[in-house]
């Protein structure tokens, strides 16, 4: 597809009332991204377009980079801001926390602007570079590749409008147009894993066509895997999740076995295969018992796995007033407090907590005791033991919250009703 074309599907799902920004970096693709983006503007398909830059401070020069960047948008009477990420820099996986500060200056910038939806210039050549990164590491979901709407941190999304366009046909676009871009080092440092995946791709064709293949079949399985825990699990407790187990295995129940995992564990990415393999092993064939898995307890009582967060390695936490943090990836627990420090720690088990068990008659006898200790508890530095601190606490589900891919937003929206966290926002363009 053309790059012309791309943007012109894209303008028009977007509609014309809803602000944009644009992520510019000063390479050919965003150069080309703004440059499509300020025709479109230009035409009245776009009610205001913010530019912004993000300065990673890695190397000699990025400063003036991108000053040149915010003279170019000048000249296309753009409003720029250069977001600067500032403090120490990792030793280790420098690439993958430049990405995630990268988002999260975008996000503060363009939110500040009263702007919740960012243009970034992923293409074609991106896509296929993306899914063999993935292929190497953990072949399966990710093999889709990159969504076109991603929402981030539940209130921001990420728009990627030339995922059908070749990185070449924008250069293209660029020369015809008469337009500068600068070339950035690093993009051909071999070091760099997506580097060496760049200039060692051979099939793109071939490649482009599985991966639509593959996100048409997330997108079809999506559906199935929600109606899953839909139908088959319960939360009897915020402690503990419940889940029916089929007569044989299927793919649907594991993939959303997977994901009930990985929420009550508080992680952001789903269990890998071969641990699956060994839990699919132990809900079908044993007996019964327990095992652990991504943080969890399983335990097996007939025809219900029992799943909790395991009480090992839990966080104590100092929140000082006005403060808020992620607790073990399960909960987000904010200090309102004008004057007092608060400890977020696991809760262990009382007494009158075991007590409850008899308003749980239906759970196995001790399961509820066993799920208890892992869930958080507050208290106020320096105030008599048992007062009420003034605590704010929310359920996180740790694989949607940060990045949530539309390819999921099915399965999301329905473990966001089964755990009672807030609904998210359907993608900004229309179908």
């Amino acid at each position: 597809m053309s790059p012309e074309e791309a943007v012109r599907i894209f303008v028009n799902r977007l509609g014309p009332d809803r602000p944009l920004a644009v992520a510019i970096s000063g390479g050919g693709d965003s150069i080309a991204l703004l440059n499509l983006l300020v025709e479109a503007r230009n035409r009245r398909q776009i009610a205001c377009l913010l530019a912004i830059t993000v300065d990673h401070g890695l190397r000699d020069g990025s400063d003036a980079e991108a000053r040149q960047v915010a003279a170019w948008c000048a000249a296309l009477d753009v409003d720029h801001v250069i977001a600067t990420w500032k403090g120490l820099k990792p030793a280790t996986g420098l690439q993958n926390e430049a990405r995630l500060a990268r988002y999260r200056l975008v996000r503060e910038t363009a939110m500040a602007h009263g702007v919740n939806c960012v243009a970034t210039a992923h293409n074609a050549d991106d896509q296929v570079e993306t899914v063999q990164m993935r292929g190497m590491r953990n072949p399966g979901r990710g093999l889709s590749g990159m969504a076109q709407s991603v929402l981030y941190q539940r209130d921001f999304w990420i728009l990627r409008p030339l995922l059908s366009v070749r990185r070449s046909d924008l250069r293209r676009y660029l020369e015809n147009c008469g337009k500068r871009w600068i070339d950035d080092p690093s993009n051909e440092d071999r070091r760099f894993e997506r580097v060496r995946i760049r200039q060692d791709m051979r099939r793109f064709q071939d490649d482009i066509a599985k991966i639509e293949e593959s996100a048409s079949e997330r997108t079809a399985g999506a559906l199935e895997i929600a109606r899953v825990i839909e139908g088959a699990v319960s939360t009897p407790h915020p402690a503990l999740a419940r889940m029916e187990i089929p007569p044989r295995d299927e793919r649907a129940w594991r993939q959303a076995l997977a994901f009930l995992l990985a929420i009550m564990g508080g992680r952001q990415h789903l269990p890998g295969a071969e641990l699956m393999d060994r839990v699919g092993q132990f809900a079908l064939v044993s007996a019964g018992g327990r095992m652990t898995a991504g943080r969890c307890v399983i335990e097996k009582h007939g025809d219900l796995l029992s799943v909790y967060r395991e009480n090992r390695n839990v966080p104590t936490v100092r929140l000082e007033p006005g403060d808020s943090q992620i607790w073990d990836g399960r909960y987000e627990i904010a200090n309102p407090s004008p004057g007092r420090t608060m400890i977020v720690a696991p809760r262990g088990v009382e007494e009158d907590e075991l007590e409850m068990e008899g308003n749980f008659t239906a759970l196995p006898k001790g399961l509820l005791a066993r799920a208890l200790p892992a869930l958080p508890a507050c208290s106020v530095v320096g105030d008599p033991a048992g007062e009420s601190p003034p605590a704010e606490i929310a359920r996180i589900l740790a694989p949607f919250d940060l990045f949530l891919p539309e390819f999921d937003m099915t399965i999301a929206r329905t473990c966001a009703n089964l755990f009672g966290a807030p609904d998210y926002s359907a993608p900004p363009l229309r179908i």
